[in-house]
């Protein structure tokens, strides 16, 4: 019984150490996308995270509130004015300007950016590999 009790943590072990190696692969994989999708390592980029929720589990994400948005893409709208203004040179002719060069809108909508999932599908094909590779070491006799 000893025996089996000693395989089993390590077996449990190598599960931690798989799960945390993954998701830390994920982590910087998505920061390397995130990094060449908004030219260099920015606010975005140094904000993903891996958060661990359990021994076999976790999330890796941003910790800025705009990481979504760039992720799966969406309208922002202005809260307490009636327009958004911010620096747009190559805005089209008709668009409300400012004097100090902002521009005027009512909303715009991002498009989709993302950097989290095809991080994530850089990493899957190595998963398995992982898992059955950190298993062999702690089963190993």
């Amino acid at each position: 019984m000893a025996d089996f009790t000693m395989w089993r943590r390590g077996v449990e072990s190598a599960a931690e150490r798989a799960t945390s190696t993954v998701l830390h692969q994920m982590e910087a994989a998505a920061k390397d996308v995130a990094a060449g999708q908004f030219h260099g390592v920015g606010r975005l980029a140094g904000s993903i995270k891996v958060r661990k929720s359990g021994k076999l589990s976790g999330m890796v994400g941003p910790t800025v509130i705009y990481g979504r948005l760039q992720e799966l893409g969406g309208p922002v709208f202005p809260k307490g004015h009636p327009y958004l203004a911010f620096y747009w040179p190559e805005a089209p002719p008709g668009i409300r300007r400012l004097p100090d060069g902002r521009v005027l809108v009512r909303h715009v909508t991002i498009p989709a950016r993302p950097y989290l999932k095809p991080g994530v599908e850089m990493v899957k094909p190595t998963i398995g590999a992982l898992v059955a590779a950190e298993v062999e070491k702690a089963t190993a006799v």
